[in-house]
């Protein structure tokens, strides 16, 4: 079927009477916007009868930017972006060791992983790194600065993760188990990956060598990665960029 423009009360060809005549069209293919707001294509219905939904209040279209349509056929709008839910993950490294936890419950159990969680209202990126951690482990970072961000992209959850990294070598307290983790130290040399998140062992590297790094892994069935894009970056400016961009969507 050709394309056509239409304004209201106008059809492809000829007029149209004004709203509450019955038109009166004697070739199929013909097109027309009714009062209802409806563009129709009149004729012989039996072969070929179409209605496409619009809003006659849009009409007539300003700067001669008219409306395309074919009937039946239109294009889908692109999803809204989801806004990602905020996280933290913080380990601690000190003499040749790295601190990790064995989740016990909740989303990533049985992975052994950095301390972190979600940013709560009120609370900075920062004060939930450390709230976190004194949560899972018991003890409290004080010299942890941020060294990455890293979004993650699920196909069976409903928003994406931004994870904010940090690194501290220097605590107060003892490594406590709690009912979230149980803490465990391990050789940098040594990393445990394969009891890990696979994409741990993209971006460890990074950062055990005290470089700041962003990235984005996708994801599906979970724990199975699909894509992925990880780089190094010189400066603050480039993590905050990585924090505030949107999210992409899944693969």
């Amino acid at each position: 079927m050709s394309m056509v423009m239409a304004r209201e009360g106008v059809r492809a060809r000829g007029f149209v009477p004004r709203f509450g005549h019955k038109p009166n069209f004697s070739r199929a293919g013909e097109f027309m916007i009714t009062g209802r707001g409806v563009l129709s294509c009149p004729g012989d219905h039996r072969r070929r009868t179409k209605t496409l939904a619009i809003d006659a209040r849009q009409w007539p279209p300003r700067r001669a930017s008219f409306l395309r349509a074919r009937a039946g056929r239109m294009s889908p709008s692109p999803p809204a972006p989801v806004a990602p839910k905020v996280l933290t993950l913080l380990m601690i490294v000190r003499d040749g060791r790295v601190l990790l936890g064995l989740k016990k419950r909740g989303f990533g159990e049985g992975f052994l992983n950095g301390f972190g969680g979600k940013v709560e209202p009120g609370e900075t990126v920062d004060e939930a790194a450390l709230r976190e951690l004194r949560e899972e482990a018991g003890i409290s970072a004080l010299d942890a600065t941020r060294r990455g961000v890293l979004t993650f992209v699920y196909d069976d959850q409903p928003r994406p993760m931004r994870v904010h990294v940090y690194h501290a070598s220097a605590f107060e307290g003892t490594p406590t188990e709690t009912d979230e983790m149980r803490p465990e130290w391990h050789a940098i040399d040594a990393v445990p990956f394969a009891k890990m998140w696979p994409d741990d062992e993209h971006w460890y590297p990074a950062f055990l060598a005290g470089n700041k790094f962003v990235g984005t892994f996708w994801f599906t069935n979970t724990t199975t990665i699909v894509a992925h894009d990880i780089e190094e970056v010189e400066d603050d400016a480039a993590l905050e960029r990585a924090a505030t961009a949107p999210a992409p969507p899944a693969r």
